[in-house]
């Protein structure tokens, strides 16, 4: 069989069971965020982000090691760097899952909440300060955006993310409705299973 024909079936299924595992992963994704003991409410990335994190760090590290052992025919040196370059960096954008699932949460209570980004200091802010909510639909997060110019991002992978939407969408007063976050656009928000 064709090489090229091979490689097309390959990524064509790795497309097929990384969208499935996507679909299971937020459904298995709890949607009331964890009581603290003094009193916040987190919310907090699911097991999975990490070992999605690990399984794809592992995956890519290996095989760029592993290409540097293979017969190389007439290749130049350069091209084949460029390829095992490629793959050691989408090993370090994998492994930045693990870092987001350990450092990225955020914690709320009835007048206030502090968000831990991946880079940089916790950032407390209150309701008030919520100058704006949008909705990404590619990168499935709201981004809060601070009257100070700071954002804060609430990815839908979160745990008790829908439970956060319906608390910030009473407690502000932008009035307007947690399924209207982008232009008057309408967008989809899934509903909290019971």
């Amino acid at each position: 069989m064709d090489h090229g024909i091979v490689s097309g079936l390959t990524t064509g299924l790795t497309a097929v069971v990384v969208s499935f595992f996507a679909q299971w992963a937020i459904r298995r994704t709890r949607n009331t965020a964890e009581l603290t003991e003094d009193g916040w409410r987190r919310l907090d990335y699911p097991m999975w982000y990490a070992a999605l994190g690990w399984i794809g760090f592992l995956m890519f590290f290996g095989i760029g090691i592993a290409a540097s052992f293979f017969d190389k025919g007439d290749s130049s040196w350069l091209g084949i760097a460029l390829v095992e370059l490629g793959f050691l960096t989408f090993a370090l954008l994998s492994f930045s899952l693990v870092g987001i699932y350990h450092r990225c949460r955020l914690l709320y209570r009835d007048d206030e909440a502090v968000y831990f980004p991946l880079w940089g200091g916790a950032q407390r802010f209150r309701w008030r300060d919520i100058a704006s909510i949008r909705f990404s639909n590619a990168a499935k997060w709201w981004r809060l955006r601070l009257s100070n110019g700071k954002s804060v991002r609430i990815s839908i992978y979160m745990h008790g993310a829908m439970e956060f939407m319906q608390v910030l969408a009473n407690r502000t007063t932008l009035g307007i409705p947690p399924a209207i976050l982008q232009s008057g656009e309408r967008v989809h928000i899934p509903q909290a299973r019971t």
